[in-house]
């Protein structure tokens, strides 16, 4: 018996630190930060907002509007890259898809929905005209790096002519934002 319990001993203060349960790490702080809200086609629109500080451009950054439905599933995407990190009237031109070292510098913007359980494509979105998007920086808080602002557009959807058709038919074939307001936090 006592040949049986030593190499059960053994056992037991061998495997025991490989049963102990690690503390997990911490979470990374998530990207989204903030909320944005508008009238989208006269109906109650919101999202999450997201900032990435431009390491190419200093004193700029974009921000990632993503609006979810009630399941949860990212329906949309509204994004404004380059923007001046001043408070100030901006008018973003299209984000150029085709030619995109163009525009590097260029505070652009860009628009499409997303399908599914949000992974698959839909319908990119562009805009009405020359300046049909106003962006507004209007407070910085340089100690939370919190940022406020507000918007208001239009966009129409885009049929790309290799593809020829809507990849999302149930979306409308127009944007339009009113009364947009955003609160973020600037984040690298």
């Amino acid at each position: 018996m006592k040949n049986f319990l030593l190499p059960i001993t053994f056992l037991i203060f061998f495997l025991l630190p490989f049963c102990i349960k690690e503390t997990p790490p911490a979470e990374e702080e998530s990207p989204e930060w903030g909320e944005a809200n508008a009238l989208l086609n006269g109906v109650p629109w919101k999202a999450t907002c997201a900032t990435t500080l431009s390491d190419v451009y200093p004193g700029k950054f974009s921000l990632l509007l993503t609006h979810y439905n009630s399941k949860g599933f990212v329906r949309g995407r509204l994004s404004f890259r380059h923007v001046p990190i001043e408070i100030g009237t901006y008018y973003p031109v299209d984000y150029p898809v085709e030619n995109q070292s163009l525009h590097d510098s260029t505070l652009t913007c860009s628009c499409h929905s997303l399908q599914d359980d949000g992974d698959v494509a839909g319908d990119r979105y562009v805009l009405w005209y020359d300046s049909a998007l106003m962006f507004r920086l209007e407070r910085i808080d340089s100690q939370t790096k919190e940022i406020w602002g507000t918007f208001r557009g239009m966009f129409k959807k885009h049929i790309f002519s290799d593809i020829g058709y809507e990849l999302d038919p149930r979306s409308p074939d127009t944007l339009i934002f009113e009364a947009g307001s955003f609160h973020a936090k600037l984040s690298r």
